[in-house]
């Protein structure tokens, strides 16, 4: 009994799996796709809740996406 509870949970864990990295996958693409169209936009940094010198949003995305990795 308890070897068929193990095999339903892994079937469970490997779905579940299957449907989580679709879905990470999706918002890696999203997010180097953002860093992409926006390498050039400029936009204010902050360090510490003060003003730094500026940056760029396609810099602060891509900073997101190795975060993810």
């Amino acid at each position: 009994y308890r070897e068929r509870q193990y095999t339903g949970a892994m079937l469970v864990a490997a779905r579940t799996r299957r449907a989580a990295l679709a879905h990470l996958d999706r918002a890696l693409d999203a997010l180097a796709g953002l860093a992409a169209r926006y390498r050039d936009t400029p936009m204010p940094a902050r360090t510490l809740g003060r003003q730094a010198l500026p940056t760029t949003f396609g810099a602060k995305a891509a900073n997101w996406l190795m975060g993810c990795l």
